[in-house]
């Protein structure tokens, strides 16, 4: 959030054995110049259910506090869906 991203990047391996990994690659240039990268990995469950993991790193300059400060910033996340 609040990062709008001007080059985002997405590349995915073709599904595996039920399984697929992704990179991501995000960066907004400006005076927020915020980079995140990140990786998914997801695999299906069965019976048309799946799960994945994402863990994604944000490094930006400036002088604003919280997501842009001077530190990187770690999210990782898992879920689980329903295929259509």
């Amino acid at each position: 959030p609040g990062l709008g991203a001007e080059l985002l990047a997405r590349a995915a391996l073709p599904a595996l054995r039920g399984a697929q990994a992704a990179a991501v690659v995000a960066w907004a240039p400006g005076e927020r110049d915020a980079l995140v990268l990140g990786a998914e990995a997801r695999a299906w469950v069965g019976r048309r259910l799946w799960s994945a993991v994402e863990a994604a790193r944000q490094y930006g300059g400036g002088d604003d506090p919280g997501l842009h400060a001077e530190r990187a910033v770690w999210q990782v996340s898992a879920w689980f869906g329903v295929a259509m």
